[in-house]
């Protein structure tokens, strides 16, 4: 039998979807929506032959980036990254030049 949330695993899973919210991966991952007429971006739709010039700059850069690069790497033709010192590991920036 499974007991009624407690206050405290109510506050543990609104914080949980508070930083859901904000990482920076699964914002690209929502806003970026490949169809096959093409691709919108934050709802701004680019023809399907479109490529991509991706500037991404700043702590969350990274992850914003491979986000891309993994949802549309067919799409990519240049990237820059410029993070902050360590933010670029554990991310595929192989699409990238990076810069920490």
């Amino acid at each position: 039998m499974t007991r009624p949330a407690g206050p405290r695993d109510q506050l543990d899973q609104i914080l949980r979807a508070a930083i859901r919210s904000v990482d920076a991966r699964v914002a690209v991952e929502r806003e970026l929506v490949v169809e096959s007429s093409g691709l919108s971006v934050c709802g701004y739709k680019l023809s399907g032959s479109a490529k991509l010039v991706v500037v991404a700059i700043g702590k969350a850069a990274a992850p914003m980036a491979a986000a891309l690069a993994a949802k549309v790497p067919e799409r990519i033709r240049a990237g820059l990254v410029v993070t902050k010192d360590g933010h670029a590991n554990g991310h595929d920036l192989t699409a990238y030049q990076v810069f920490e």
